[in-house]
């Protein structure tokens, strides 16, 4: 009982961390947008490159906390979990992808805007 509170009390905490990521995802793009217009942005195009890598590796934790989190409640399941399991899997796969590409992307102009739709 007390490790099923704690993981609930993880999820809680990990969903937060995922609304604070799409807030950032949405800045960013904002910026971008911004930035096509000619119209002042909210930061710097350096910054932007810099929060959206903090962005990118928030999300492969927050991924990774998920799997964990599936992962510890498909072994108390009475009941097959493994799709949600699998799921989790393909994100943190998927989750990499993306940081990966921003990486690899560094220098590109407008790589944020892409990146973050």
């Amino acid at each position: 009982m007390k490790k099923e509170v704690e993981l609930l009390n993880l999820q809680i905490l990990a969903s937060f961390l995922f609304i604070i990521s799409v807030i950032i995802s949405i800045i960013i793009v904002y910026d971008e947008k911004q930035e096509i217009l000619k119209q002042p942005t909210i930061f710097s195009k350096e910054f932007d490159k810099y929060l959206n890598l903090f962005n990118r590796i928030l999300v492969v934790l927050l991924a990774l906390t998920f799997l964990y989190i599936n992962c510890q409640s498909y072994k108390k399941a009475t009941t097959s979990l493994l799709e949600q399991v699998i799921a989790s899997l393909l994100t943190v796969v998927a989750s990499f992808i993306i940081l990966n590409v921003v990486i690899k992307r560094w220098n590109d102009e407008g790589i944020s805007a892409v990146l973050n739709l």
